[in-house]
């Protein structure tokens, strides 16, 4: 949704969400914007990287020092991570390239609308909770430098942080049969049997990875594949195939007929 803020299909799912967002933030004008992110890897080890980092469009901005603002943060919020916040400044305004794309990012469609606004990014290199406290501390002291309370009290949502790892389930279709598999798992199966992936239900950045294999195939073959599946960047379980001889298997069902 993030780079829907300009143009955006009449026909897109996310429309009536991002118009209604828009409506509600020009309705209000707040003082400051703030938007949560989650990136991969930690931008102050790289700067590929968008994790852990407070993300600025310029400096400054016509009467806006966003960089000051910025590096506030970043030294109230250092004394408490291992995980070092970078800030990163994207020139959207100032760089040709970036100053001609057709989307908005939510910070820079704000900016436009005349007011002041950052991006705040986790890793989600790290731990659900940790990622969690990160946005907490960030935004604490974007609190603390515009004057803000609330109750219960930042300090109290950063001591009390509570996570439950959701488990995603995934949806196998198996030689015309359909698996629903939440756990680690291993799979007898005939040589030449046929696995499709219907579905992947669970938290957001879940997904499928199988064992050496180059994700941009679109089929391929393979004797005893395994699957990790992961949410973010943490493995939550293993499905196992293991393939078994057909004499075998058509034998075992006639020792299960004769048993019944």
């Amino acid at each position: 949704m993030n780079k829907k803020f300009n143009n955006i299909d009449k026909n897109d799912k996310d429309k009536k969400y991002i118009e209604l967002i828009k409506k509600t933030i020009i309705d209000f004008h707040p003082d400051v914007l703030i938007s949560l992110h989650e990136g991969y890897g930690f931008a102050k080890n790289s700067k590929n990287a968008w994790g852990n980092s407070i993300v600025i469009d310029e400096k400054k901005y016509k009467n806006f020092n966003l960089e000051k603002t910025a590096k506030f943060v970043q030294e109230k919020v250092n004394k408490h991570l291992n995980y070092k916040i970078a800030i990163k400044n994207t020139t959207t305004f100032s760089n040709p390239i970036e100053k001609n794309r057709d989307t908005f990012m939510l910070s820079d469609w704000g900016l436009r609308q005349n007011i002041k606004s950052f991006a705040i990014e986790s890793s989600k290199n790290m731990d659900l909770k940790e990622r969690i406290r990160t946005h907490l501390l960030m935004l604490k002291y974007f609190f603390d430098y515009y004057g803000l309370e609330i109750e219960p009290s930042m300090e109290s949502l950063i001591e009390n942080i509570e996570t439950t790892q959701q488990i995603p389930t995934i949806v196998m279709k198996i030689n015309n049969k359909i698996f629903k598999i939440n756990k680690d798992t291993t799979l007898l199966l005939e040589k030449g049997s046929k696995i499709k992936v219907l579905d992947i239900i669970g938290p957001n950045g879940s997904y499928l990875v199988p064992r050496g294999v180059n994700l941009n195939w679109n089929s391929f073959k393979f004797n005893n594949i395994s699957f990790d599946v992961k949410v973010d960047n943490k493995k939550i379980f293993t499905i196992k195939g293991k393939e078994v001889r057909k004499m075998a298997t058509r034998h075992n069902k006639s020792r299960e007929n004769i048993a019944n």
